[in-house]
């Protein structure tokens, strides 16, 4: 009995495709304990295991809290606000996306860090910041810590001629402040620990991780066993 054309049309196909199956499974690499998986940039930050102080849902609620707040004071009034590079990029993005008002965005450089845990001598790069002249001012910061950073920066601020200046900061830790001013908005109080995350970093690493982090002795052993000894930037 003739071949089915069906029968024929399988046994056509199976022809063309059968070398290149051949071809596929003999450059198929086995997994063997030579090669585990790769680890994510993520999944690397999280061997830390470092403490979360504030996980992603608490630091929303928070930021939407210190937005309405913001709106209440303004209301419909322009606003010009402006950002402490770098560890305040994240909170800026994420608060300006709840204001109401109308606003113009600049940005500050200023760090006592570079590199480590304890603040040292502030340095303060403006190039960037726009004219504030004859505005109202929202600087906002993502830490008040000794406070030396947010005094000099409202200082500069008014002596460039701003009609007025406020201040916002993410977190205000529960110390001993080296400075008489405080900010007019807080989002959070904290213990006096190091954190990192959400913009804050050690060393220039951890500001993409989605939580507030306690980074405690035996993390920093952990990172300096992963990535070399403190640097001093």
């Amino acid at each position: 009995m003739p071949e089915s054309i069906l029968a024929a049309g399988h046994r056509f196909f199976n022809q063309l495709v059968q070398p290149w199956g051949n071809m596929l499974r003999c450059r198929r690499v086995p997994r063997t304990a030579q090669s585990p998986p790769a680890i994510t940039a993520f999944s690397h930050l999280r061997l830390l295991n470092m403490k979360t102080l504030l996980d992603e849902q608490q630091l929303e609620r928070g930021v939407s809290e210190l937005a309405q707040r913001i709106n209440d004071h303004y209301g419909s009034r322009p606003l010009t606000v402006v950002a402490v590079m770098t560890g305040s990029l994240i909170l800026l993005a994420d608060l300006i996306r709840r204001l109401n008002m109308p606003i113009r965005v600049g940005v500050v450089q200023a760090s006592s860090y570079r590199g480590g845990t304890r603040s040292g001598e502030l340095l303060v790069n403006a190039a960037m910041l726009i004219n504030i002249r004859d505005r109202e001012v929202l600087l906002i910061d993502d830490i008040f810590d000794t406070g030396r950073t947010l005094e000099r920066l409202l200082e500069d601020m008014r002596q460039m001629g701003a009609q007025d200046v406020k201040s916002a900061v993410l977190l205000q830790k529960n110390r001993q402040h080296d400075v008489q001013v405080r900010p007019d908005f807080v989002a959070f109080e904290i213990p006096d620990e190091f954190v990192v995350g959400y913009g804050l970093d050690y060393e220039d690493m951890y500001r993409n991780l989605p939580y507030l982090g306690v980074l405690e002795q035996a993390d920093l052993d952990r990172h300096h066993a992963l990535h070399g000894p403190a640097i001093d930037r």
